[in-house]
């Protein structure tokens, strides 16, 4: 049984320990948010701070690579007796992982103050605009606009740095490494997994621009009829009027529930189908490689070693359509708020003090 004494210990550990990591990560004046220009491209802010992110592309580069390779190594050096690639490899990757922990340092830095950044940005923006542009404006639309572009640049920036990089880089080891062995197999591996990645990507590009394009007026509308419901709260007028809010509430999420749905079910439709080409791929390579090793025109644990690769390398092209996905809604969520706020309105007086004459 948990006694008040026991709860008050626990509580006191939890509140030491995070007060430990607050301490030793305290870095208040380094993280500082940046203001950012809405009338510039929505990139901007990536160009500006490239320096932040681009140590966690090399490295998130180097261990992709290191992955997809390792079989090869390890069957090179236990055919040839030859150690010292393997022993070196695996040394290499020990210490690369207190270079990668410090690298990811600035990696968090960016994600945490690009999302501050966002939300002080836009308030800034619309705490200054006349307050005649807010008349003819929702509310609950201007937060499910931030609230979208926020998560946005946040997706944004982890695809790029953990996903499509690992793809890429990943497909690239395991064509280059196959031709090394068979320049045949290279080949139709590279044909077969280029082709199966632009249909992906354009096939769920096509998809869900077309839904995520229709899905943010349908939020927009949802999020201002939530507030609207939670304003009203406070008004006598509401006894009267709540069937009418809940049956409006009731519609706009049952609408935005279909549309989701049938997002879902599209997007998976094009997954399978393109999971089916990619295992005929694999077969396709498998074949080859039964023919080689029994004309002994390669062994076995080389065999082995390259279908390993293929499918260590290879899978998160898989993902590729799921990637290409939400990279689509970022981008259209990020730019619908630059646009949003570009017709919004303007500020014809001074409010802030830093913007006084």
């Amino acid at each position: 049984m948990i006694t008040n004494e026991n709860k008050t210990r626990k509580k006191e550990f939890e509140r030491n320990y995070l007060k430990f990591w607050l301490k030793l990560f305290s870095f208040r004046k380094k993280l500082k948010t940046w203001d950012i220009d809405f009338n510039k491209p929505w990139w901007y802010i990536f160009w500006q701070h490239k320096f932040l992110i681009l140590p966690t592309f090399i490295t998130e580069s180097i261990q992709s690579i290191f992955w997809v390779c390792l079989p090869i190594i390890l069957v090179y050096s236990f055919d040839s007796r030859q150690y010292f690639w393997l022993i070196s490899a695996l040394i290499f990757r020990i210490i690369l992982v207190p270079i990668v922990w410090l690298i990811y340092h600035n990696w968090v830095r960016f994600v945490e103050v690009l999302d501050g950044s966002v939300w002080i940005s836009t308030g800034k923006y619309f705490l200054t605009v006349d307050p005649i542009y807010h008349s003819t404006q929702s509310s609950g639309q201007v937060v499910s606009k931030i609230n979208r572009a926020a998560q946005g640049y946040f997706d944004l920036v982890t695809l790029i740095s953990w996903e499509i990089i690992s793809l890429v880089i990943g497909a690239l080891s395991v064509i280059i490494s196959s031709i090394f062995i068979n320049l045949w197999i290279g080949i139709y591996l590279g044909l077969t997994l280029g082709f199966m990645t632009i249909i992906n990507i354009w096939l769920t590009r096509f998809n869900d621009s077309i839904f995520q394009e229709n899905r943010i007026p349908i939020e927009d509308d949802k999020k201002d009829s939530e507030l609207e419901n939670l304003q009203q709260a406070s008004y006598i007028r509401t006894v009267f009027a709540t069937k009418n809010q809940l049956n409006k509430q009731i519609s706009k999420t049952t609408k935005l529930i279909t549309l989701n749905f049938a997002s879902w079910r599209s997007s998976g439709l094009i997954w399978s189908l393109l999971l089916i080409f990619y295992f005929l791929t694999g077969l396709g390579l498998v074949f080859k490689l039964i023919s080689m090793v029994e004309s002994y025109a390669i062994t076995s644990p080389t065999a082995i070693a390259l279908v390993s690769s293929f499918f260590l390398g290879t899978t998160n092209i898989l993902q590729a359509g799921n990637q290409t996905q939400r990279l689509t809604r970022s981008i259209i969520s990020i730019t619908d708020l630059f646009d949003f706020i570009r017709g919004f309105g303007k500020q014809t007086f001074s409010v802030l003090e830093e913007n006084a004459e």
